[in-house]
């Protein structure tokens, strides 16, 4: 499999990220080889690509509600066929993929006919994530914002669902009445 290294973990170990599935893990030096030039990534561009949930700002893994995100965002996902609508790109050369992340329903939930709500949609609608302000003060009065206007509306609506309701991050009241 090819690999990129993307740290040391101690004394000949070291954490790689293979590059066409996206998955990493520890290994030690001796399961390490050089690539062979006809596998570089000048002949054969990396097939996985970095992708986070766009629009959206979802607590790390040690802050409040950080594992309860993780949680849903697996139970949404694990063993589901998904489909991705690609916002834009962002960070160091376009590398990181914005995305608004679907989960196929199950047979029996695929027969309603309203819409599926994003992944994005359903974080923000349980309180386990907010609408990203800085990303919209950053983009506000571009064009770029029009393009996945229907997205934003659809987050703004779950926002004001778990604001109002005192969900998630939002048991305390309105807590992004302090930002600036």
């Amino acid at each position: 499999y090819r690999a990129q290294v993307s740290g040391v973990v101690a004394p000949k170990k070291f954490r790689v990220t293979f590059i066409d599935y996206g998955n990493s893990e520890v290994v030690t030096i001796d399961k390490l080889r050089t690539l062979s030039s006809k596998f570089s990534t000048l002949v054969l561009a990396p097939q996985a690509k970095n992708a986070q949930l766009a629009l959206i700002t979802v607590p790390e893994m040690d802050d409040d509600f950080g594992l309860a995100a993780y949680e849903r965002i697996r139970e949404e996902t694990e063993g589901r066929r998904l489909s991705a609508k690609l916002l834009n790109t962002s960070g160091p050369n376009g590398r990181i993929c914005q995305v608004v992340l679907y989960a196929e329903q199950p047979v029996a939930a695929s027969s309603k006919k309203a819409a599926t709500p994003s992944v994005n949609e359903i974080l923000v609608r349980e309180g386990l994530a907010t609408i990203n302000r800085a990303l919209l003060k950053a983009r506000a009065g571009g064009a770029e914002l029009s393009a996945f206007k229907d997205v934003l509306e659809k987050l703004k609506e779950a926002q004001e669902v778990a604001r109002s309701s005192r969900t998630g991050l939002w048991q305390y009241g309105d807590f992004m009445d302090d930002e600036a």
